[in-house]
């Protein structure tokens, strides 16, 4: 087990390599140490964003349209049933986390930087109220879907489909607002 001396090193070490590893982000900012520091967390903020999607909508589009397809083919429907309850138990627990780390690392990220840098553009902040509704939707439709009493039945595999493609928008409409 690490001290927690060690652990504030280790943690120093990571921000310092993270501030040279993006030097045009640390050269925008004056203040020297303190502006780096300030941008390796927002850098760790915007990739405990960025990875949980990634690992929420590649996840789920791997279960909606791998794993079902290929384990109703292959698998007696006795086993398959077995072993889809159990993929989805575990499936679960990183979609609860993903969606818990998409909700805090978003508020951080737009209260310490996206209201600031975007005041007045009421583009930016329709596009970010819309992409928020939709990530609600999408927060729901997921829980629906792979939720501990998954009442969907026949329908679930369309709604795994039309939260994948929601998702999917909502990473649109950000990479959009990315560039503005």
């Amino acid at each position: 087990m690490l001290s927690n001396a060690k652990k504030n090193v280790i943690f120093y070490v990571m921000l310092c390599m993270l501030g040279l590893s993006f030097p045009a982000l640390a050269q925008e900012t004056e203040g020297g140490a303190a502006a780096t520091v300030d941008t390796a967390i927002l850098v760790l903020i915007r990739w405990m964003h960025i990875l949980p999607v990634i690992i929420m909508l590649g996840g789920s589009y791997f279960f909606r349209f791998v794993l079902l397809p290929t384990g109703n083919s292959a698998l007696d429907p006795g086993l398959f049933k077995s072993f889809k309850v159990q993929v989805i138990r575990k499936w679960r627990m990183m979609i609860m986390l993903c969606m818990a780390l998409i909700l805090i690392s978003g508020f951080l990220y737009y209260f310490m930087v996206g209201r600031a840098e975007h005041d007045g553009e009421a583009l930016y902040h329709a596009l970010f109220g819309i992409k928020f509704i939709l990530a609600m939707v999408v927060f729901t439709l997921i829980s629906m879907v792979y939720g501990s009493k998954q009442r969907l039945g026949a329908k679930g595999p369309m709604v795994g489909a039309i939260t994948i493609a929601l998702g999917i928008v909502v990473v649109l409409i950000a990479g959009y607002m990315r560039m503005m």
